[in-house]
């Protein structure tokens, strides 16, 4: 289940952190606050009636009061920060998902929604991406996560692919190298055991495939903004 914490909170929005576990799922649910999220870590997949969308990057998604959806997430879980609105509030005009250049720039979007600012994003997340992703990339993208100390190259030899040319394939479906998705999701997992395991910080960084626990701390930090300390200080129950 989600273990959230309010990090500030005035007459009309409150500031949250939250984070899902792997696996979890959200049935079908409405809130009765408008939110705006930002995606630091991990990913879901969201089903409404505008379909089903795979988000697995620094996004942002607003929904407004009411709005019906249910959440999937990642082998990894998912750290998420919001805006909760309350009625008297601005709320979106719409429901939209919209990918972040970074968290600072993400960060910047929940400002403005918490200042009442409701410009357009721009393009849905995932509209950029093929329609359909070739099987064999898929398995390529499973195996990089499942298998995370393969070298990437033995793992495009395996897959009967030249290096480059499988990391401009890869690039193209999922908007990312195969390097950057193995540390997305090695960040990932290690936020997960950071809160909701009681293994020492260095045991994490060794579980989750990082060199060191100087290491592990850097990625977490540029990935949330907190130091994994923090994280586990914040979010432990």
């Amino acid at each position: 289940m989600p273990i959230s914490t309010v990090l500030s909170a005035s007459p009309d929005h409150k500031l949250v952190l939250s984070h899902y576990e792997p696996g979890e799922e959200s049935r079908a649910h409405r809130h009765d606050c408008w939110q705006v999220s930002l995606l630091l870590a991990g990913g879901y997949v969201e089903d409404s009636l505008y379909g089903s969308l795979a988000v697995d990057r620094v996004s942002l998604s607003r929904k407004p009061s009411g709005f019906e959806h249910q959440n999937l997430f990642g082998t990894a879980g998912a750290l998420i920060l919001s805006v909760h609105g309350d009625a008297g509030a601005t709320p979106p005009h719409r429901y939209q998902v919209a990918t972040c250049s970074s968290r600072q720039a993400g960060q910047t979007f929940l400002e403005q929604a918490a200042a009442e600012d409701g410009r357009d994003w721009g393009a849905q997340h995932g509209a950029d991406r093929p329609a359909c992703i070739p099987a064999w990339l898929n398995e390529a993208r499973h195996r990089l996560v499942e298998m995370p100390r393969t070298p990437i190259a033995r793992l495009a030899r395996d897959m009967e692919r030249h290096p480059s040319a499988f990391a401009r394939a890869f690039r193209a479906a999922f908007g990312r190298t195969p390097a950057q998705l193995r540390q997305d999701w090695r960040v990932a997992s290690a936020i997960d055991r950071i809160i909701r395991s009681d293994l020492a910080l260095a045991e994490v960084a060794s579980a989750s495939g990082f060199a060191d626990q100087a290491h592990m701390t850097r990625a977490v930090t540029a990935t949330s903004g907190w130091s994994p300390g923090a994280l586990r200080r914040l979010l432990r129950r």
